[in-house]
Formats: structure tokens, C-alpha cells, sequence
């Protein structure tokens, strides 16, 4: 599938010959993505299909009213945002998860970044696989219909940082798309 930036993805892309769907959510945080498009997602995930995203859709869904229709997709809650070098852990408990294949020891990322806390859903909760020294969630997981989801509270596009450039969030990535 062609790259495509949020507010153009409409759904008319048939998803059905991918299993997973990247969005780098960051620099468009401004923009809504049409209803088409969140629906096909949330439809694409409840089918089989991965979805792993980058930070700011929690922001984009407390403070701009934007991507309502995936909320099932947005494991974060946002309080507020920072940017800089921020390092986080595996969870001991959740070392064996297919996420942190090949991941033992903490990252650091120099990136923006949401604090806040791990969305409540009434079935299927997220779980934490990585958290800072403080507690805060950095990589979150939940299992939807027959899919996965997986979301980062950093961001890879927000400015010239880049932390996807970096080998050990490109393992995380690639994990989660493998999951």
C-alpha cells in the first residue's frame, strides 16, 4: 500500500491483502482521519489484522476530538506531552511476549513523547510491556476481535529525532508487526 498521511486514508484501500498497518501518527495531529478510514482499521483489526502506532492519536482524541470511531485502537489515555531522551524497561513479568523478542535491556529514545496512563476497556484490557523508571507505560499491547494492537508512546515523526531510525525501536516495530 502507498504511504498516506491520515487525513487521506479513506478506507477504500483494501486492506484484506496486509496483516499488519503502521501509523506514525505525529506531525498531522491536526488533521482528522475520515470516519471510512477509522472504520476500515477497527474493521481490519476485529478480522485478523495488526495495527501499531506512534504516538499523538491519544492526544488527538482527548484534545482535538479526532479518530473517536477508533478508540478500541488507541490504548493511551493523554495527560500531557514532553519531548527528550526518555529510557524504559521490559517488564520482567512479560520478558517471554513475542514484543520484546531480542529486547532484554532498557532503550532510550530521544523523541516526543505522551505521559498519562493506559486506557481502561471494559473487555480485552491492554497490557504494559515496557515501562520508564517512573512507572509510565512506553509500550502497550491488546488483543481485539481476532487482531492485535500495539501502541508506543513515543513518536517517530513529530520532529528530526527520528527514534525509528534507531536499531532497537525498529526491533520493536518489526515485532509488533510480526505479532
Amino acid at each position: 500500500m502507498a504511504q498516506k498521511i491520515q487525513s487521506q486514508f479513506d478506507g477504500t484501500e483494501n486492506l484484506k491483502n496486509y496483516s499488519a498497518v503502521v501509523h506514525f501518527c505525529g506531525t498531522d495531529y491536526g488533521t482528522d482521519m475520515p470516519k471510512a478510514g477509522q472504520d476500515a482499521l477497527v474493521a481490519f483489526v476485529n478480522s485478523g489484522g495488526t495495527y501499531v502506532a506512534t504516538q499523538w492519536s491519544s492526544y488527538m482524541i482527548s484534545q482535538e476530538s479526532f479518530l473517536k470511531d477508533m478508540r478500541d485502537l488507541i490504548l493511551y489515555d493523554y495527560v500531557t506531552s514532553s519531548s527528550g531522551a526518555q529510557t524504559f524497561s521490559p517488564v520482567a513479568a512479560m520478558a517471554a511476549h513475542p514484543l520484546l523478542d531480542g529486547i532484554k535491556s532498557a532503550l532510550t529514545v530521544n523523541a516526543g513523547y505522551v505521559t498519562g496512563g493506559t486506557h481502561t476497556f471494559a473487555t480485552n484490557p491492554s497490557i504494559s510491556l515496557m515501562k520508564d523508571a517512573a512507572g509510565n507505560d512506553w509500550v502497550l499491547a491488546r488483543t481485539l476481535g481476532s487482531g492485535k494492537v500495539v501502541n508506543f508512546a513515543f513518536n517517530s515523526t513529530w520532529d528530526t529525532t527520528a527514534p525509528d531510525s534507531q536499531n532497537s525501536v525498529q526491533k520493536l516495530i518489526l515485532n509488533a508487526v510480526n505479532w
